[in-house]
């Protein structure tokens, strides 16, 4: 039971004046970043300038010398260059004699320096004149790191696609093409790629990378078309599904970071061209919070909601209408807005100085922030600046004294807008 003295976000009762402590409460509607500054008197003392902290999240791209590099993707892992000795090997298997075209030899070498050495689009050009004079599954799939490593993943997957035309058993192809299918969010066609280069791969080593890229990545499990079949799902894990008919859905169970009060978002890339994705979200109890649709078939979809810490959810893919096909999917946490969280009530009042910038936010339409500070001088005029970072934020405060009596406040009806207060 809540305190019948304690005020809240929506109470606005006028009452007595108090000295030295002051009680402020942001209280607005929608989802939205605020950057606040309380500044004293202003006749007297020049404000302190903060800093505004825009955190971002970082991406984990990586790059590795030598013959092995990394994919600049969440779902990366090592790419299988071929060298020149295996080159030889396979020309001799194939053609029955050695290779003996020793200008063919240094161009493949020349070829293979350059992309080692970083310069993957001459290295690209290179295998690719090399590939006109020779029909190798090896050379194809260097050109297709070459491409890969130049950043253009279509003419990747097309160099690995040929290489498997020649030998549709070629190991490192089907390691090397899995990479671009995950690098796409096509989890499913890649995890076949990555079992076949497990399963016939003649390299112990290159069996062992792909089993390494299998455990990289995620896939639905069937049955889960209710809640209490739901695959549990990590955070910023994507995981490859199926809807595979109008009455199939699937359930994925997540449980929030355990320190903040924050808002997920729920990622749907579209792997067909007929899907039409949809996406619910319920509580522990299974009690429905939200969700809504796409309606253009093969559309890729975002969905975000507020949650609270350490707490589990469940959220049903599902095909809009009776539509079908297959999909990408990630929850991830979006970066912490607001560090002074918990501080929804005036008991949990954050600690603030005067003259200092915050970087907080207002969640959602529940939502509202107390802080507390202190004044310096006695009846000295402060003022409270609201620089809105949103399109949508209405912004508003209330002042409480040190007994938690109101003592005024207002808003700013436009969404957007910048907003002052002050009070003595």
């Amino acid at each position: 039971m809540s305190d019948e003295n304690e005020p809240n976000a929506n109470e606005r009762n006028t009452v007595s004046y108090a000295q030295k402590y002051w009680w402020l409460i942001l209280v607005l509607l929608p989802l939205a970043l605020a950057l606040i500054k309380i500044i004293p008197d202003l006749r007297t003392k020049k404000s302190e300038g903060g800093g505004f902290n825009n955190q971002q999240t970082g991406n984990d791209n990586v790059a590795i010398s030598g013959n092995q590099n990394i994919l600049n993707s969440d779902l990366s892992t090592k790419t299988y260059v071929i060298n020149m000795a295996s080159i030889e090997k396979e020309y001799a298997a194939i053609k029955r004699e050695p290779l003996k075209d020793d200008e063919l030899k240094k161009q493949i070498e020349a070829a293979l320096e350059l992309l080692n050495s970083g310069k993957a689009r001459e290295s690209a050009a290179a295998f690719e004149a090399i590939n006109r004079k020779i029909a190798l599954p090896s050379l194809q799939t260097d050109l297709g790191v070459a491409y890969q490593k130049a950043g253009d993943g279509n003419a990747s997957a097309q160099a690995f696609t040929k290489a498997l035309e020649q030998d549709p058993k070629y190991a490192p192809a089907h390691h090397n093409l899995g990479l671009v299918k995950a690098s796409r969010g096509e989890l499913v066609e890649a995890r076949e790629h990555f079992e076949k280069a497990s399963g016939i791969g003649d390299s112990k080593a290159l069996a062992q990378i792909a089993q390494e890229a299998l455990k990289d990545h995620d896939y639905e499990v069937e049955p889960n078309n209710e809640p209490a079949q739901a695959n549990i799902l990590p955070l910023l894990k994507m995981v490859a599904g199926n809807i595979a008919d109008g009455s199939d859905t699937d359930f994925f169970r997540i449980t929030t970071p355990p320190k903040y009060r924050d808002v997920v978002r729920v990622r749907i890339e579209n792997q067909s061209t007929t899907l039409q994705p949809g996406i619910n979200v319920s509580d522990s109890d299974k009690s429905r919070l939200g969700g809504d649709y796409h309606g253009t078939p093969g559309a890729n979809f975002d969905y975000s909601f507020s949650v609270q810490p350490d707490t589990v959810y469940f959220v049903q893919v599902y095909g809009h209408g009776t539509s079908a096909g297959r999909y990408s999917f990630r929850v991830t946490p979006l970066k912490k807005y607001d560090p002074y969280e918990p501080n929804n009530n005036i008991r949990q009042a954050a600690p603030i100085e005067i003259g200092k910038q915050i970087d907080a936010n207002i969640m959602d339409g529940e939502d509202g922030d107390f802080y507390r500070f202190k004044t310096v001088t006695k009846g000295a005029t402060v003022k409270i600046h609201i620089e809105n970072q949103s399109i949508t934020l209405q912004p508003g405060i209330n002042v409480f004294d040190s007994n938690k009596s109101r003592l005024g406040g207002d808003y700013h009806g436009t969404p957007g807008a910048n907003f002052d207060y002050s009070f003595s």
